[in-house]
């Protein structure tokens, strides 16, 4: 199983975010932090889970201005999930993340 955490709090554009991916260390393989639209980065897009580690995993999110997309996180091997994560949402200035069924 696989989860996210992250803030709403509003970010100016182009400013460096964290998202951090959850999984359950015993089951290995990779987690991947993806975006189904345009003007997101993630980085790095894909981690080996080491399994004797804490299984959060941190990913860094930069939104350009005009961005329209959404976040999904994606577990490979040892089991296979994939869910929604936030979407990005303008604010005026900035934007913010908000859950994926607003």
């Amino acid at each position: 199983m696989v989860g996210t955490d992250w803030s709403g709090e509003h970010h100016d554009y182009r400013d460096t975010v964290m998202i951090y991916g959850c999984v359950s260390p015993a089951l290995g393989g990779r987690v991947s932090l993806v975006t189904n639209g345009t003007g997101v980065q993630v980085r790095p897009d894909t981690v080996t889970i080491d399994p004797s580690g804490s299984g959060i995993i941190a990913f860094r999110v930069t939104v350009s201005q005009d961005a329209s997309a959404g976040l999904r996180i994606q577990h490979h091997g040892g089991g296979e999930d994939d869910i929604s994560g936030p979407l990005v949402a303008a604010d005026g200035d900035g934007w913010h993340f908000v859950p994926h069924s607003q």
